[in-house]
């Protein structure tokens, strides 16, 4: 881009910024302040909006009767396991855990001209996204209903955002809590969503799963029955299912002493089907053996006929559906726990990716089918774990946010580590980690990008020595020049990149319990 057109777009920007309601928090200047350097060194910052940043404040919080849910997409899977949202109301939206690879978690092209880069259309490269956020789409029907009953009155509710009069999203990673408010229902409702999230335990943290968590507590003096619905559709073969045709979408039942639920499967007489990204299997369970468990919503009945209305049902991708009731005295409080986890094994990366390199090993497939067959198994390990896997969670959010520290600081510092959770990030079933620059593009968990990154290193530490010692140090090296090839494979040096490396590995020594890693490596370091 030429100087002249960019300082011109900055002129618009800028004219923009000044003709909307934002609060200005700096200037105003005049030409005398730009005289003798390019920028001035006193910004007239706002006192008063200095000393606010240093307010312990509360957690950020969004709101129906705001409009500010539309486009919240919190990441609430596993680390490594794909992308999958929660919404502002609790729906779960994107679903990029079909190994699609595309650039971007939704992919999506806008008619925007840019004539400093002669293009006359623009697409998630070009931040498309920025201009027209993605609002939780999804591929697939997911949900929860309540059914509410007390004496001769019954109502049902959706967890959807059109159902009540109120909605609020907190948004404290790696949990978020939505709260659904009705003035004239005598119930509290919450949703917790999320995933396994424990410091130092990429393994646990690594499950293809996520938690839906629903809360009740009757506020009234009389008893009251809630029935909880939820829903989830199979739609295995998401994308290979618009050319093929040789499979079936069925679903079974299935139980163990932690947990009853349905599995969603492929029936395929076609090996190389097996073979396609979005092959695989999925599972919805309830954490109680008093749930009914019913595979296909069209064979339901009239138990849970009030969802019916809610979806659209089809004899070729079907319906799971899973129940529990619960009887409320006066101020009491249940919680019912729902696992929703995935297992679509298949890497599959472009040809640039690699899984093409004749020097990478084992990175056809996900980390997790290293440890679980399908993914019924992942659901009846957090099951039957579930006490501990949830506690760990809960002691890392409950230490993160117990701070002095302003929340707006805490929440900002921590929450692009949820990057692990999403299609940006993979581990191979070798135990490599790997990442995009971003989603689907620029491959190689570069040098001279994730140099700078540091969470994961403090976080997951042993994912960054894994890459320390296996590609900076290994496949990458070259032993002639100690040159790093900054992508691991195929490519040449990046001199930030080399020096940020040798940073690096001084960082994974000193993150580690002993010298050994100095001792191994020091020729090549």
């Amino acid at each position: 881009m030429q100087r002249r057109k960019f300082l011109q777009s900055s002129g618009l920007f800028t004219a923009g910024f000044l003709a909307s309601r934002l609060p200005l928090v700096a200037g105003p200047f005049t030409e005398n302040d730009f005289l003798h350097s390019s920028f001035p060194g006193d910004k007239k910052l706002d006192p008063e909006w200095v000393k606010s940043l240093y307010e312990r404040g509360e957690s950020t919080v969004y709101s129906k009767t705001k409009n500010e849910l539309r486009y919240i997409g919190m990441p609430v899977g596993g680390i490594c396991c794909g992308t999958l949202y929660v919404g502002g109301d609790g729906r779960l939206w994107v679903w990029d855990i079909f190994n699609a690879n595309q650039v971007g978690a939704v992919y999506k092209i806008v008619p925007v001209k840019v004539e400093v880069f002669d293009r006359k259309e623009i697409d998630n490269g070009f931040g498309c996204l920025y201009l027209e956020p993605a609002e939780e789409i999804s591929p697939l029907q997911q949900g929860f209903a309540l059914v509410i009953s007390q004496g001769q009155s019954t109502v049902v509710k959706r967890l959807h955002r059109d159902d009540w009069d109120e909605v609020i999203f907190e948004a404290t990673y790696p949990v978020a809590t939505i709260k659904y408010i009705d003035k004239k229902l005598p119930l509290e409702v919450s949703l917790n969503a999320f995933s396994p999230f424990i410091p130092g335990d990429a393994h646990n943290s690594g499950l293809p799963a996520t938690i839906q968590s629903i809360t009740l507590k009757n506020r009234s003096a009389q008893t009251l029955t809630v029935e909880i619905v939820g829903w989830l559709e199979n739609k295995l073969l998401l994308n290979t299912a618009k050319q093929e045709k040789d499979f079936k979408q069925v679903n079974r039942s299935f139980e163990n002493n932690y947990c009853k639920g349905v599995a969603l499967e492929l029936l395929t007489e076609n090996k190389n089907l097996e073979k396609a990204p979005d092959f695989g299997n999925m599972s919805f369970a309830a954490l109680t053996r008093n749930a009914r468990a019913v595979p296909d919503a069209v064979d339901a009945g009239p138990a849970i006929r009030s969802v019916k209305d809610f979806l659209a049902l089809s004899p070729d991708s079907p319906v799971a559906v899973l129940t529990t009731t619960h009887i409320l005295q006066a101020g009491e409080k249940h919680t019912a726990d729902f696992i929703i986890s995935w297992y679509t094994p298949n890497v599959s990366l472009p040809d640039n990716g690699p899984g093409k390199s004749t020097n990478m090993k084992g990175a056809d497939f996900h980390y997790y089918t290293a440890h679980f067959p399908h993914a019924a198994a992942v659901a009846k390990y957090m099951a039957k774990n579930y006490s501990a896997l949830t506690q760990q969670t809960f002691l890392w959010k409950e230490t993160w946010y117990d701070s002095t520290l302003p929340w707006w600081f805490l929440e900002r510092s921590l929450v692009n580590i949820s990057t692990l959770a999403t299609t940006t990030s993979h581990r191979f079933q070798s135990g490599r980690f790997y990442a995009w620059e971003g989603v689907g593009c620029c491959q190689g968990t570069c040098t001279h990008v994730y140099q700078y990154a540091q969470a994961m290193s403090r976080i997951f530490p042993e994912l960054e020595r894994d890459i320390r010692e296996r590609v900076d140090l290994g496949l990458a090296f070259d032993e002639p020049t100690g040159m790093i090839r900054y992508r691991g494979e195929d490519s040449g040096p990046s001199i930030d990149g080399q020096a940020g490396t040798v940073l690096r590995i001084y960082r994974e020594y000193l993150m580690s319990p002993d010298g050994e890693l100095l001792r191994e490596h020091w020729p090549r370091i």
